[in-house]
């Protein structure tokens, strides 16, 4: 799983109105670009890429992908990339295996497609259970919804934790400015991991974090007043928002940057911290056999009102 790639098999959705999404189902149905038009600014770039990104694959820190069957890292008895699950350890990458493998197309139109990922070979070495995966985009009103199935076709209950994983363009106009972007969260808790586990904060209402700051380890916010958050470009007045919804008992948005100079800020709403296997708790999702779990994300870019648009202080 994984590798040097030449050229690029990508089907593009378009409205004709100058709204696109260009996937590359192969390449883990890995979302390339989001192109949203505006008034004032014309078509914008809503996802960091460029064709470099191709051969980093699949580190992948460019548009958008799918994390599953965790969101986040594993480990076991202090190692890394190892999950455990009824007492047999079994390796496991960052953010799981869906990524890195090949989907297939099961329908596409000029405004959807969807894809289909069945358990085989490949899979059942990590994640011994049967499962379809069923990836759908859809271009609606120039926004774009990203929405995940998850079928148990095991005889027995699948535990996984989910969650999109997209690269929002910072900042988001060629005039803006990093040091005068940042990222509106909603009323939410902090969750912060520990060597004994996760330890929350209290909950704070709806804040700014400056994407100034980097955000390494990731950052994240439960307890959410709202599965929604935003990316603000204070210059050019564009607002990049990442909503999401889930049938799941924990929700969660995490920040991630590496460092102030990446062209990227990441904004992934989950169903787990990390480590879900792990901690267990409400985090990891049991889906019975032959049950249906489903989880969307719906991206989107509007010209806001500059005095809304404030740049927080510097800090948290």
């Amino acid at each position: 799983m994984g590798g040097a790639r030449g050229a690029v098999n990508k089907i593009v959705l378009a409205d004709g109105e100058g709204n696109s999404a260009a996937i590359a189902p192969r390449l883990g149905g890995w979302l390339l670009q989001y192109v949203r038009q505006t008034e004032g600014h014309g078509p914008v770039e809503v996802l960091h890429y460029s064709p470099d990104c191709l051969h980093r694959y699949p580190a992948m820190p460019a548009g958008a992908h799918l994390m599953f069957p965790v969101a986040g890292y594993a480990t076991s008895r202090g190692k890394a990339d190892i999950y455990c699950w009824n007492g047999e350890e079994r390796p496991m990458p960052v953010h799981g295996f869906a990524r890195r493998m090949p989907w297939e197309v099961d329908t596409a139109s000029d405004l959807s497609l969807s894809l289909i990922l069945d358990a085989d070979d490949a899979t059942r070495k990590l994640y011994p259970f049967e499962f379809r995966l069923t990836l759908r985009y859809e271009l609606v009103n120039g926004t774009l919804r990203s929405i995940i199935e998850v079928e148990n076709r095991d005889p027995r209950a699948m535990p996984f934790s989910i969650g999109f994983h997209p690269y929002l363009r910072t900042p988001l106009a060629p005039e803006g400015q990093r040091d005068q972007c940042a990222i509106r969260l909603p009323a939410s808790r902090e969750y912060r991991m520990t060597q004994t586990g996760i330890r929350s904060e209290g909950r704070r209402e709806p804040h700014m974090l400056p994407a100034t700051a980097t955000a390494v380890p990731a950052r994240h916010f439960g307890d959410l007043a709202a599965f929604k958050a935003e990316l603000i470009d204070k210059i050019s007045g564009l607002s990049a928002t990442v909503e999401a919804m889930f049938a799941s008992p924990f929700r969660c948005i995490s920040v991630w940057s590496p460092e102030m100079e990446a062209p990227f800020y990441c904004i992934e709403p989950r169903t787990a911290v990390a480590d879900a296997f792990t901690l267990k708790g409400n985090q990891l999702i049991i889906l019975e056999p032959g049950h249906r779990f489903c989880g969307t994300m719906i991206l989107d870019l509007v010209e806001c009102q500059i005095e809304a648009a404030q740049a927080p202080r510097a800090g948290r």
